[in-house]
């Protein structure tokens, strides 16, 4: 678990030598712990890394870029959670475009749903996304609730 420290403890910590790893930055990102970001250079085989570390970025830009470079085909495990990082963020323009793709759309099962409506919910203003994503089949479950 990464520790939430302010900015600048984290620069005196950097000035004094600590040195992040990308295993470890990934990890974090893999974890959402938000404010996990920053210029990485890796190799191919660490796309899925990768994307999921811009999804968890802060800026929506960069989640941004991160869906349009999403592959056709995805691994409902990885599919959900990219959804579920780029609702956590609050990536609402990210998170209506990834659910516009038959890649994504496919894997959305209740326990990917659940925050993605409270993500949506939580940003405001989208009352006809939200109320599209109810009409999900994977919504079913919710109407007891």
């Amino acid at each position: 678990m990464v520790p939430d420290i302010k900015l600048d403890w984290a620069l005196h910590l950097v000035e004094a030598g600590l040195r992040i790893t990308h295993v470890q930055l990934l990890a974090a990102a893999d974890s959402m712990v938000a404010g996990v970001e920053g210029p990485l250079k890796l190799p191919p085989e660490h796309t899925a890394s990768l994307l999921q570390l811009a999804m968890n970025c802060s800026r929506p830009e960069t989640a941004a870029a991160a869906a349009r470079r999403l592959p056709g085909a995805l691994e409902p495990e990885f599919a959900r959670k990219l959804l579920v990082t780029a609702a956590t963020r609050q990536h609402a323009e990210v998170v209506q475009g990834m659910m516009q793709r038959a890649a994504v759309l496919q894997h959305v099962d209740a326990p990917t749903l659940e925050p993605v409506l409270c993500g949506m919910i939580k940003d405001g203003g989208h009352a006809g996304f939200v109320s599209t994503l109810c009409d999900l089949p994977a919504a079913a479950q919710f109407e007891g609730d």
